[in-house]
């Protein structure tokens, strides 16, 4: 037989017959989106230069200032540079606020996606309860749904037989995952499905997608690990956020990828 771990494939006793179907998820932890935002112009720092009304005083602007998170904490941007929007202020990022930002995820990522999936559901319910203490109902209710079905998923695994292999398959974390949305119910129900198959996410914030900065506290009272969770702000990125409500069944394709066990029974 032989089976699958995290990064290898490792095969046992095997004949290499592997039946119709079976696909082989040779993927690197890659952070697969915002390619163009990364590689916008031949600079080797910013992406687009703020707006003059965008060049700000921070020692005296008077509202919220909002920087980047990653490595489970603020961190101020490269550039030193922010945007303003609703009368706060936001970190403006460059492609080294990205990159160290997938750093901290895909460092968090081989310690999260290996704790068994019970540990990781356990901490998804502490989100749940702790977005209701704080009177985010709706938040709350989304998350606790997104649990409940994705358990029921899960325990489905499709198998397919005949006189000689049985095929087991399953979804496997995608690695990394960039969300970006207007919605936020939608942002969390890809984010608790991201993360309940062992994904680590960056999130994005511009002026044109739902703002989750309000709920980083919450994160780690609900004891999320660090680096599980990231976020970047950019003024006007060169696409538009994501608007579609998509099935959790169609989430999950999108945050997963096939992974199979094919085991002889002669």
């Amino acid at each position: 037989y032989f089976y699958f771990e995290q990064k290898d494939v490792i095969f046992i006793n095997a004949y290499l017959e592997f039946g119709t179907g079976t696909s082989l998820p040779f993927q690197k932890i890659m952070f697969r989106c915002f390619r163009s935002f990364l590689y916008h112009n031949n600079d080797n720092n910013e992406l687009v230069q703020l707006e003059d009304e965008d060049q700000i005083n921070l020692n005296t602007y008077t509202g919220s200032i909002y920087n980047h998170f990653y490595n489970g904490t603020w961190q101020k941007p490269v550039s030193d540079t922010y945007w303003i929007h609703n009368d706060n202020i936001y970190a403006h990022a460059t492609r080294v606020d990205i990159k160290r930002s997938t750093s901290s995820a895909i460092e968090a990522f081989e310690s999260w996606s290996n704790l068994p999936i019970n540990s990781r559901t356990e901490i998804l319910n502490n989100l749940a309860y702790t977005l209701e203490h704080n009177g985010k109902y709706l938040l709350a209710k989304t998350v606790s749904k997104c649990i409940k079905l994705l358990n029921t998923i899960h325990k489905n695994i499709l198998t397919c037989q005949d006189e000689r292999l049985e095929l087991i398959a399953i979804r496997a974390p995608g690695g990394v995952i960039p969300l970006y949305h207007t919605d936020e119910v939608i942002l969390f129900s890809y984010l608790t499905v991201s993360l309940y198959f062992g994904n680590c996410v960056v999130v994005v914030y511009s002026r044109n997608s739902c703002n989750i900065i309000p709920y980083f506290n919450m994160f780690s009272t609900a004891e999320i690990p660090p680096g599980v969770i990231n976020l970047i702000s950019y003024k006007n990125l060169p696409y538009s956020a994501q608007i579609s409500h998509p099935e959790l069944i169609d989430q999950l394709l999108e945050v997963t990828i096939p992974k199979n066990i094919i085991l002889p029974l002669k």
